[in-house]
């Protein structure tokens, strides 16, 4: 089924990176990696991985912000809805 098009703001996505317009109406779009789309599970293993990656390589435990820099970035992002240069200078990405 084709919907009609939302105005998407711009994301900077890798080109294995594709929108397309999902089942649930004209503001639906699903997100798919090499064309398979991500569920929410996936995209919170991602994370998870991510986050206990950045507190193996930077602990806490060594005064170092750990994974809490990863998960105040990425609900900064969810709150902005996008991810101006602004929120990369705020948590030194």
């Amino acid at each position: 089924m084709t919907h009609p098009t939302y105005d998407l703001p711009e994301y900077d996505f890798p080109n294995y990176v594709t929108i397309e317009n999902g089942a649930y109406g004209p503001e639906d779009y699903v997100l798919k990696i090499n064309g398979e789309a991500i569920s929410y599970r996936s995209l919170a293993n991602i994370c998870a991985f991510l986050a206990e990656n950045e507190e193996r390589r930077f602990p806490q435990s060594d005064g170092f912000f750990g994974k809490k820099k990863l998960i105040d970035c990425l609900v900064d992002a969810m709150e902005e809805g996008q991810v101006p240069d602004e929120l990369l200078v705020k948590h030194q990405i």
